[in-house]
């Protein structure tokens, strides 16, 4: 009778986890007093009937769209508690608005389109996707081997290049010879010329970034790379943003056995992701709970950190390398965070005016 009334739970377990997640939104409402008009900042909050998953979501979105923890639950609102315009992620940022590119068994993709206002106001997007079962956030890595990064890296980057020397041919053949015609081929001239030079410093040092940007979508995968122009002469730049659109079919030779599992396969047997980087992170410091955000691996090779203790929710910035970062508050190194990894779990000491143990997991 036990074993069967297990069974029951297990089956029941599995079942909720197989449901799309509920997206609803939350109003920003903070930055209002700034601008002469209210700005229409909606954050997606996932809500699903695994309260962990959707938390781990949550607090990746929103950690990295405001700089703060997410809500435990929709009604609690927006608090933030960040004191430094330099530190905000949202500054500037004067529209938000969510949109579910992907919402199935396994996988929720979104993309946040948004407008930010210095000197000029540009349009930008951001995109987001995660593994439902986990709450994952699904990085590069996750998805593509190191070979299959490589091929993809070439493949984006040659139909990049072929685009924009489609777009100067057409130019050049276009009658009569105007200013914003011999500057817009100048500008595409340019854009080869650094794009070129860009590739051949990430494939020496094997550095993917050109196609961090992407999303996944019920057909595929899209990359994107930015634009050729900068704000001033992008009227003249007539590829804008360059797309190119992979079918998950056609990108299954480069795919690991876990984004085979998401995205093609259901039952297909996989390796779990190994990726440290772009994640959250729960633990203690001490016996007090924080959460714990790595970022991506920049080009400047530091490995930067945000993390919270949840009782006070304010952001303490890190910079290091994975095993060890200084921890930085109002300009002041002030405490260590030292670590040794295995099987995904970080486990060490936090030294500032006492020693103290310090443990995340995923």
């Amino acid at each position: 009778m036990r074993l069967q009334i297990l069974l029951v739970l297990s089956l029941f377990s599995l079942i909720l986890q197989a449901e799309p997640v509920k997206i609803e939104t939350i109003q920003f409402t903070e930055k209002a007093k700034e601008w002469d008009f209210e700005p229409e900042i909606y954050v997606p909050f996932v809500v699903a009937n695994q309260y962990k998953v959707a938390k781990k979501i949550n607090d990746y979105l929103y950690i990295n769209l405001l700089g703060t923890l997410a809500p435990n639950k929709l009604s609690d609102g927006i608090h933030r508690k960040i004191t430094d315009d330099d530190d905000d992620p949202i500054a500037g940022v004067t529209s938000m608005q969510s949109s579910v590119l992907l919402n199935n068994k396994k996988v929720l993709s979104l993309q946040l389109d948004s407008e930010f206002c210095g000197a000029y106001c540009e349009e930008y997007a951001q995109n987001y996707s995660f593994d439902l079962h986990t709450g994952r956030h699904l990085t590069l890595a996750d998805l593509f081997t190191q070979e299959g990064l490589k091929h993809l890296h070439e493949n984006f980057y040659q139909a990049h290049v072929l685009r924009i020397r489609q777009e100067i041919k057409r130019l050049e053949k276009k009658a009569p010879d105007t200013t914003d015609k011999n500057d817009a081929i100048i500008m595409y001239q340019s854009c080869l010329v650094d794009n070129s030079r860009w590739h051949k410093e990430r494939v020496a040092s094997r550095n993917f970034r050109e196609i961090e940007h992407f999303s996944i979508d019920a057909k595929g995968i899209i990359f994107t790379h930015g634009r050729c122009s900068n704000h001033a002469m992008r009227a003249l730049d007539s590829i804008d943003k360059f797309r190119k659109s992979y079918t998950f079919q056609s990108l299954k030779p480069f795919l690991t056995s876990y984004a085979k599992y998401l995205l093609l396969d259901g039952d297909a047997q996989f390796e779990q992701p190994s990726e440290i980087t772009g994640q959250v992170y729960y633990g203690s410091i001490g016996k007090a709970p924080i959460t714990f955000l790595i970022d991506h691996k920049s080009d400047d090779k530091v490995i930067r950190a945000l993390y919270f203790y949840d009782q006070y929710r304010q952001p303490i910035a890190l910079s290091g390398t994975l095993n060890e970062w200084i921890e930085k508050k109002n300009q002041l190194n002030e405490a260590k965070i030292i670590v040794q990894w295995r099987a995904g779990v970080a486990v060490g000491e936090w030294r500032g005016n006492k020693v103290l143990p310090f443990k995340i997991a995923p």
